[in-house]
């Protein structure tokens, strides 16, 4: 389970990280659009739940985070 918890945090950071990086060429509302409906894709046809999981967190967080303090 913690390795589990590991994988997803993992994740979440990378999406995060990524999102950041973008949203100076790409307005964040469709960044999170996106990564909304990959996690969610993935989450209905593939096998890696912690990547499922990780891309929809870190897709919710970063809206917060860019939507709080974002510069776009």
């Amino acid at each position: 389970m913690a390795k589990r918890l590991l994988a997803i945090i993992l994740r979440i950071a990378l999406v995060f990280g990524a999102f950041a990086a973008l949203q100076y060429v790409i307005y964040y509302p469709f960044l999170v659009g996106g990564g909304l409906l990959v996690g969610i894709f993935l989450l209905l046809t593939s096998d890696d739940r912690p990547l499922a999981y990780g891309l929809l967190a870190g897709s919710v967080l970063f809206g917060i985070f860019a939507y709080l303090y974002g510069t776009a």
